[in-house]
């Protein structure tokens, strides 16, 4: 539960700050880019719509990974700045 004290700061449940900043992590860990994405990762990524890469990327290196078609981030940046 949190707290408004005299002076005007925000005081917090410890536990309630720890899952806060728990989540407030992930949440950032999560928009990072990943080195290795699926399909909607990278269109999300580069950002396009599906229709637009599948036009403009067909020369992109894409990797099969366990049954999964797998891009790599490094790669894409660099199919960008040469294209």
């Amino acid at each position: 539960m949190k707290v408004i004290n005299e002076l005007g700061g925000l005081t917090m449940d410890p536990e309630f700050k720890s899952e806060l900043k728990k989540l407030i992590q992930q949440s950032i860990e999560e928009s990072k880019p990943r080195l290795w994405m699926n399909k909607k990762q990278t269109v999300a990524y580069l950002p396009m719509v599906n229709n637009t890469f599948d036009a403009k990327f067909r020369e992109l290196p894409s990797h099969e990974v366990e049954g999964m078609t797998m891009y790599n981030k490094d790669e894409i940046d660099e199919f960008i700045k040469k294209h």
